[in-house]
């Protein structure tokens, strides 16, 4: 499955977040890098708990917790999520 991360331009350094996964917040110091690491950080976010149902790029942007934080400079990217490679409880 796959969760939608947004993507915002730092300074120094390009950061996401995944909406779905609260608290789940990525760094890179490229574009490059930080697509690379996501799943990783995602998977090591999600570890030991049920991962929660990812929504749709358009569910997410009609969220007026997510929208009111917009100022249309972001990106989105999928980030791919196999959750019978991260353990559970």
């Amino acid at each position: 499955m796959n969760y939608t991360m947004i993507i915002e331009q730092g300074e120094a350094a390009w950061w996401g977040y995944i909406p779905d996964a609260p608290g789940c917040a990525i760094g890179g110091e490229t574009l490059a890098e930080l697509l690379v690491v996501a799943p990783d950080v995602l998977a090591a976010h999600l570890e030991g708990c049920a991962p929660p149902a990812p929504r749709t790029l358009a569910e997410i942007l009609a969220d007026p917790e997510v929208a009111e934080n917009l100022d249309g400079s972001e990106l989105f990217a999928p980030v791919a999520y196999d959750a019978a490679e991260v353990a559970t409880v």
